[in-house]
Formats: structure tokens, C-alpha cells, sequence
């Protein structure tokens, strides 16, 4: 079973992530804030999330995903540290990283299940 962290921000987001005691695959996953209805304002993001959910269920069982969902407002300014952060670097939402290695998926591509899938493979 993949256990599940959700973030809202930049600080809850770099907590999640010293915090962890996985010795598996870790996931991030950064993509639009969702309302109270789950509706986000990314509407590539409302389209890669069943994708990611389904390659999940294939994950190895000690895999850990981070999700951090990102305000509009904040995703929106050039300075916000998921931006400018020497780590994350995002240029864009969705983005699905392998953390500690250079692999990650950006926008549309999150889309695609065989890249989520080869993204979700052991090295």
C-alpha cells in the first residue's frame, strides 16, 4: 500500500519531506489547489491525477507520494520558492518527480500512463 502525505504549502511540503523515513520510492506530485468540491484550477492536473492514481496501484507496496497542491495565486508568482527553489526548479503543474534523482514528468506528460508507469519502475 503507498502511503499518502498532502501538502498546501512550500514549508508543509519541506516538512513531509525531512520527515521521512522511507526507504522506498518517493514520489512528489505538485499540481493546482482543489476546492471544496475537489475541482482544481489546473485543469492538466484534474486530467493527470486518475492517471496517477491508476499507476499507483502497480507501485511498490513501500512507495510514499507527496502531494503538495498549489494556490493559484501563489503557483502564479515568478518568486515562489517551488519555483525558485535549487531542488524543485518547477516550471510547471502537474509535475510528478522521483525524489533525490533528476527524473520527473511536467505538465502534459503526467498525462501519459506509460511514462507515469516507467517513472513508478525500480531503477
Amino acid at each position: 500500500m503507498v502511503n499518502k502525505i498532502v501538502t498546501k504549502t512550500f514549508d508543509e511540503f519541506q516538512s513531509a519531506i525531512k520527515s521521512l523515513k522511507a526507504k522506498g520510492l518517493v514520489l512528489c506530485f505538485f499540481a493546482g489547489a482543489e476546492d471544496a468540491n475537489g475541482s482544481s484550477w489546473c485543469p492538466d492536473c484534474v486530467a493527470a491525477k486518475p492517471v496517477l492514481e491508476a499507476a499507483l496501484k502497480k507501485a511498490p507496496e513501500d512507495t510514499t507520494l507527496v502531494t503538495c497542491y498549489i494556490e493559484r495565486s501563489i503557483w502564479k508568482d515568478q518568486a515562489n520558492p517551488f519555483r525558485t527553489d535549487k531542488t524543485l526548479k518547477l516550471t510547471c503543474v502537474p509535475t510528478l518527480m522521483r525524489w533525490g534523482t533528476e527524473q520527473r514528468l511536467d505538465d502534459v506528460q503526467c498525462q501519459k500512463k506509460d511514462m507515469v508507469e516507467m517513472l513508478l519502475e525500480d531503477d
